[in-house]
C-alpha cells in the first residue's frame, strides 16, 4: 500500500476513474483538488509498477468520508477491494477516526454488497444526486 505522491499519478487515476466509473468519473481537475485538500487522502493498490486500483478518502476529528473506492476491471473480483478497505480501515482505526459515511449509487448493486459485507448501514438518501437523476444511498459504519 502505498500513497498517491506525484501529479503524474493524477493523471493515471483520472483514467481509472473513466474506465471504473464512465460518465460519473472525476475529472483530472477534480482529483487535483483533492490531492490539494489537507484532509484528503488517496491510498495506492500498485502492482508490478502499476496502479491496480486506489481509495480516496477525507477524514475530519472522528469521522471519515469514503470518496471513492476503484479497482481496475481487468482485476476485479479478486479481493483487491477487499485489500485496500482492510488498509483503509487500519489506517483510520490508528488515527482514532469513529465512523465513515459514504455515498453509493442506489442501483450499483455490486457496491452495495460490498459495503454490507463490510457492516456499513443505512443512513439517508438523497434524491436525484447523480447526474442522471438516479439517488444516492447514505451508508455509514461505526468502528
Amino acid at each position: 500500500m502505498t500513497f498517491l505522491s506525484s501529479e503524474e499519478e493524477i493523471s493515471i487515476l483520472a483514467r481509472l476513474e473513466r474506465e471504473v466509473f464512465k460518465e460519473l468519473a472525476w475529472t483530472e481537475e477534480m482529483l487535483r483538488r483533492e490531492l490539494e485538500n489537507p484532509l484528503s487522502v488517496f491510498m495506492l493498490l500498485k502492482g508490478d509498477a502499476e496502479i491496480l486500483g486506489y481509495l480516496l478518502f477525507r477524514a475530519i476529528a472522528e469521522e471519515a468520508e469514503l470518496l471513492r473506492l476503484a479497482i481496475r476491471p481487468a482485476f476485479q473480483r479478486r479481493g483487491l477491494g477487499s485489500i485496500l478497505f482492510k488498509e483503509f480501515l487500519n489506517l483510520l482505526r490508528a488515527r482514532g477516526i469513529k465512523k465513515i459515511f459514504l455515498e453509493v449509487k442506489e442501483s450499483n448493486g455490486k457496491a452495495l454488497s460490498f459495503y454490507r459485507r463490510w457492516g456499513f448501514i443505512p443512513l439517508g438518501v438523497r434524491q436525484n444526486y447523480y447526474k442522471n437523476g438516479e439517488n444516492a444511498l447514505l451508508l455509514t459504519l461505526k468502528l
